[in-house]
C-alpha cells in the first residue's frame, strides 16, 4: 500500500533495488512511446521535437503502484508544422504555417482563419491543426520564390508583424532551403506540385467539389478583400491566380506530454480514489491535473512547462522534509 523505493534493472539485465521512504517519478511523459501516444492521443500524426528517450516509464511504474491518469491527457504543442515522413525541422518548411497561406483538410475544406497560423502560431494555430490531424498547405510559385528571397517577413507586411506580438523573428530569415525542402516532400509523397489547382486537388485526392468550392469562394475573398467565411485580414488573403501550384502536408509536432498521474496540491500521486499514495510523489511532465488544452495561452510567456518542472520538484521536495520533521 505504499511505495518503499525502486526495482530497476541494468542494460545487462542485472536488478538494482533502491531503498527510499519517498520516491519522486519525473520521466518526462512518454512522447517517445508511439503505442502510449497512440492508446492516449488517439494519433500517430505527430512529428516528436521533444525527446524520444521520455518512454513512459514514470507512468507505468505510478500506475502499477495503483495510481490513476489524469483525465485530460494532452500533447505539449510546438508552434511549427512538421510532417512524420520528412524532416521538416532542419530547414525552413516548419514555419510554412507562419505565413498565413491557404491550408484545407483532407477533404479540400478550410477550416479556420489561417491568419492565426502567424498571429498566435501556438495557441491557436497549432490547435487548430491539432484538430485536424493534418491539413495542406497550398501555394504558389510566387509565393515560394518570396518566402525564399525574405521569408514569412515577404509575405507580411512590417505593419501586419508589428500587430502580431507572438510572430518569431526566427521565421523573418530568407527560406533558401525550401525548394530542395519541397521537392524532398515531392519525393516523399508528403508534397505535390501541379500546373493547375484542379490538377493539384486530384493529385492529393480532394473531393473535386469540395475543393472547388473552397478555391471559389478563396479567389472571391481575395477579389474582394472580405473573407465572409473567417474574417481573414485582407492583407493576408493571397492570391492564388497563377500556377504552378504547390500542397504540402502538414501535421502537429509536440515537445512533450501534458498531463500523467493525478496529484494533489503537495505533488503526491493519487490512487483511484484520490487519496495519496504514501512515498509516491510525481513531477514535470509525469504530474497530472495543471495542464488544459492549450496550455499556452498568453503572448510572450515561454518555457511555462519548464517552471512547472522546477516548481513540482520543490514542491515534492519540501513535503517530503515536512513530513520528516
Amino acid at each position: 500500500g505504499a511505495v518503499k523505493g525502486v526495482i530497476a534493472s541494468r542494460k545487462d539485465g542485472s536488478k538494482v533495488t533502491v531503498h527510499a521512504d519517498n520516491v519522486i517519478l519525473a520521466t518526462g511523459g512518454y512522447a517517445g512511446n508511439k503505442e502510449m501516444v497512440e492508446e492516449y492521443l488517439h494519433t500517430d500524426s505527430y512529428y516528436l521535437y521533444g525527446l524520444s528517450t521520455n518512454t513512459g516509464d514514470g507512468l507505468r511504474m505510478a500506475l502499477e503502484a495503483g495510481a490513476t491518469l489524469c483525465s485530460e491527457l494532452a500533447p505539449h504543442l510546438a508552434e511549427f508544422c512538421s510532417n512524420p515522413n520528412v524532416d521538416f525541422y532542419a530547414g525552413y518548411m516548419k514555419f510554412i504555417n507562419y505565413t498565413g497561406l491557404l491550408q484545407v483538410t483532407g477533404e479540400g475544406k478550410r477550416f479556420y482563419n489561417e491568419e492565426y497560423g502567424a498571429k498566435e502560431p501556438l495557441s491557436i494555430g497549432a490547435s487548430a491543426l491539432y484538430a485536424q490531424k493534418y491539413a495542406y498547405a497550398i501555394f504558389t510559385q510566387a509565393d515560394m520564390d518570396k518566402m525564399i528571397e525574405g521569408g514569412g517577413a515577404a509575405m507580411l507586411s512590417e505593419e501586419v508583424r508589428a500587430e502580431m506580438n507572438n510572430y518569431r523573428d526566427r521565421a523573418c530569415v530568407p527560406f533558401y532551403t525550401l525548394e530542395a525542402e519541397m521537392q524532398a516532400a515531392i519525393d516523399a509523397g508528403e508534397g505535390w506540385k501541379a500546373d493547375t489547382l484542379e490538377e493539384l486537388g486530384a493529385q492529393i485526392g480532394f473531393d473535386p467539389q469540395v475543393f472547388s468550392q473552397t478555391i471559389a469562394d478563396y479567389k472571391e475573398a481575395v477579389a474582394s478583400g472580405v473573407d465572409t467565411e473567417f474574417g481573414k485580414r485582407p492583407e493576408m488573403l493571397f492570391p492564388i491566380d497563377e500556377g504552378p501550384f504547390y500542397a504540402v502536408r502538414i501535421c502537429p509536432a509536440f515537445d512533450g506530454t501534458l498531463n500523467g498521474i493525478r496529484v494533489n496540491s503537495d505533488m503526491q500521486a493519487l490512487n483511484a480514489g484520490l487519496e495519496p499514495i504514501p512515498g509516491l510523489y510525481m513531477g514535470g511532465y509525469d504530474a497530472g491535473g495543471l495542464w488544459a488544452h492549450p496550455y499556452y495561452q498568453t503572448t510572450h510567456t515561454n518555457a511555462v512547462t519548464q517552471g512547472f518542472a522546477l516548481t513540482s520538484g520543490y514542491i515534492a521536495a519540501n513535503h517530503i522534509l515536512s513530513q520528516a520533521q
